[in-house]
């Protein structure tokens, strides 16, 4: 990511979020939460922000993050508050080095041509050596998100929790 793209990312972002989106549109997928453009540079720093784009046009992302920035996120904090209770391939999450990730969004336009897999698969190149276990987060209500990302991409569900009376699955993948 370039900070040429971030209005890009965000009219995308915008465009996904829950929030900004009807019943029906939902049942595509959404966002639970919307970052700020400080909020994803500082994701950028810390591990990435990751852009699929064509003719120079951004049709989606994916951002990554430590659990240490995850921890300035209330939603991040509280899924990461079960990290100690939690196995992965024999190893609690507390005790592996986890990057955050999410949100991945692309714009609904430019679906069904691989740039999630695409994403996802340069993110683990990207944070390999880093990060031993990637986890995300998505919304009981979103199965097209839980489709996507288990079934598509290989994520295996670890656990669950609640926040703002929603619940949620966590979802865990090897970097």
């Amino acid at each position: 990511m370039t900070r040429a793209d971030l209005p890009a990312i965000l009219r995308i972002q915008s465009a996904s979020y829950v929030g900004n989106l009807t019943p029906e549109q939902r049942a595509g997928g959404f966002l639970s939460a919307e970052y700020t453009a400080e909020e994803l540079l500082r994701m950028a720093e810390d591990v990435a922000v990751l852009v699929a784009a064509e003719d120079g046009q951004v049709l989606g992302f994916v951002c990554a993050y430590s659990t240490a920035l995850g921890a300035h996120f209330p939603i991040v904090a509280r899924m990461a508050a079960q990290f100690g209770e939690i196995d992965f391939r024999g190893q609690r999450l507390e005790c592996s080095r986890v990057l955050v990730y999410g949100p991945v969004c692309v714009d609904p336009a430019a679906r069904g041509r691989g740039a999630v897999r695409g994403l996802f698969e340069q993110l683990k190149r990207t944070a390999a050596g880093r990060f031993d276990v990637g986890t995300a987060l998505v919304a009981e209500d979103n199965p097209y998100s839980m489709h996507v990302h288990v079934t598509r991409l290989g994520m295996t569900p670890v656990g669950e929790f609640d926040y703002q009376g929603k619940r949620f699955t966590i979802l865990a993948f090897a970097v």
